[in-house]
C-alpha cells in the first residue's frame, strides 16, 4: 500500500471518529441526569430522595450543576450505562457533591449563624465551613442511609479547630437544648463514655479530653498527665522505672517500649556485658535515642583501654604513685 493511500485511509478514520464522537456528545447532551433516567439503576437512592427535603430537586442540580452537565452526561453513557449492560451492580451516592452545588439555594448559611437544628446544634459556617464541602456533615441530607458513607459534625474537630483560632469551647456556644447525657449516650461518644469506658475510653481523641473534663482528671489515674506533653519524651525513662504499672495501664510494655528503643527496655540483668553486641559504634542511632555519645566515651575511655586512654592519650593526668585515675 503506497503512502498516499495510508494517509487517505488515516484521514478517513480521523473522519469516523470524529463523527462518532459528535455523535456521542449530541446524545450525552439529551441525557439528562433527571430522577426517571437515575431510577431506572439508582432506584433505592430515588425513592430515599422523594422523601427527604429535596424531593423537588433535580438529579442534575447537584451533581452535574452548570458547566458539569456535559461532563456528567458522558460519565452516564461511557462508565454507567456499559457497566449495567454487562452486570454491573449500581452502588449508592458516593462522590462529593460540589461545595457551588449546595450554595446555590443554601448560600444564606454563610451570612449568619445557622439557628439550632434538631440536633440542637448551632454552627456559623461562614467561619467552620470555609472550604470544606458540604457533604462532610450532611452527607445524608438527600439520600439518606443509602449514601456510602453517612457523615455528621465531629465534636473532636470542632474543638480542634476552636483551640487553634483560641475561640472558646464552652458547651453552650454550639449546643443548645440537648443534655450532657443525651449528647454523651447518643453521640459518637457513646462508646468511650458507656458503660465500659474504663476500657474504651482510650480509643476516642484525647486531646479533646480536657474540653469537659480538668487537666488533671486524667493524672488522677494514670499517674501522669495523659495526652503526654512534648517534653514527655525525656522524662519517661524515669517515671517508667519508678512506676511500670501506670505505662502498662495504656501500653504493652514489652512490645511498646521495644518497638520505639529498638532494644529491650528497661534493659534487662546482663545487658552492660553484652551490649557491644547490640551497639555497633557509639553513634548507633539506637543508643541514642536515650543516650549521647559522651556517656559512652566517658566509661570506655577510662575503665575499657590498658592503661586508661585519657592518660596516655594526655587528655588527664596521671594519678599519684603512676596509677591510672579511675
Amino acid at each position: 500500500m503506497t503512502p498516499r493511500h495510508l494517509t487517505r485511509k488515516r484521514a478517513i478514520g480521523l473522519v469516523i471518529a470524529l463523527a462518532v464522537t459528535a455523535f456521542v456528545l449530541t446524545v450525552a447532551s439529551g441525557v439528562g441526569p433527571s430522577p426517571g433516567v437515575c431510577q431506572s439503576c439508582h432506584r433505592a437512592v430515588v425513592v430515599a430522595t422523594e422523601k427527604s427535603s429535596h424531593t423537588a430537586v433535580a438529579c442534575s442540580s447537584c451533581h452535574a450543576p452548570g458547566t458539569d452537565a456535559l461532563g456528567f452526561r458522558a460519565d452516564v453513557i461511557f462508565r454507567m450505562y456499559p457497566s449495567k449492560l454487562f452486570g454491573g451492580e449500581p452502588s449508592g451516592a458516593v462522590q462529593e457533591t460540589s461545595r457551588k452545588a449546595c450554595l446555590t439555594c443554601h448560600g444564606s448559611v454563610l451570612s449568619a449563624v445557622t439557628p439550632a437544628g434538631p440536633r440542637g446544634l448551632r454552627i456559623n459556617h461562614a467561619a467552620c465551613a470555609v472550604e470544606a464541602t458540604c457533604d462532610g456533615c450532611h452527607s445524608a441530607t438527600a439520600h439518606g442511609a443509602e449514601v456510602r458513607w453517612v457523615r455528621g459534625p465531629v465534636m473532636e474537630e470542632c474543638i480542634a479547630c476552636h483551640r487553634e483560632d483560641a475561640v472558646t469551647t464552652e458547651c453552650t456556644v454550639c449546643h443548645e437544648g440537648r443534655n450532657e447525657t443525651d449528647r454523651l449516650t447518643t453521640g459518637p461518644w457513646q462508646v468511650t463514655h458507656g458503660p465500659k469506658w474504663r476500657q474504651t475510653h482510650g480509643m476516642g481523641d484525647l486531646d479533646s479530653c480536657t474540653t469537659c473534663h480538668p487537666k488533671d482528671y486524667c493524672v488522677r489515674c494514670h499517674k501522669v498527665s495523659v495526652p503526654h506533653d512534648e517534653r514527655f519524651g525525656a522524662q519517661h525513662g524515669r517515671i517508667a522505672v519508678l512506676d511500670r504499672k501506670s505505662c502498662q495501664g495504656c501500653h504493652k510494655a514489652e512490645r511498646f517500649c521495644d518497638a520505639c528503643h529498638g532494644v529491650p527496655m528497661p534493659h534487662p540483668g546482663g545487658f552492660l556485658r553484652r551490649h557491644s553486641k547490640e551497639a555497633k559504634t557509639v553513634t548507633d542511632p539506637v543508643c541514642q535515642r536515650c543516650h549521647a555519645v559522651e556517656d559512652c566515651q566517658t566509661c570506655h575511655e577510662r575503665h575499657i583501654h590498658p592503661g586508661n586512654a585519657r592518660v596516655s592519650s594526655g587528655l588527664e593526668p596521671p594519678a599519684p604513685g603512676g596509677g591510672d585515675a579511675r
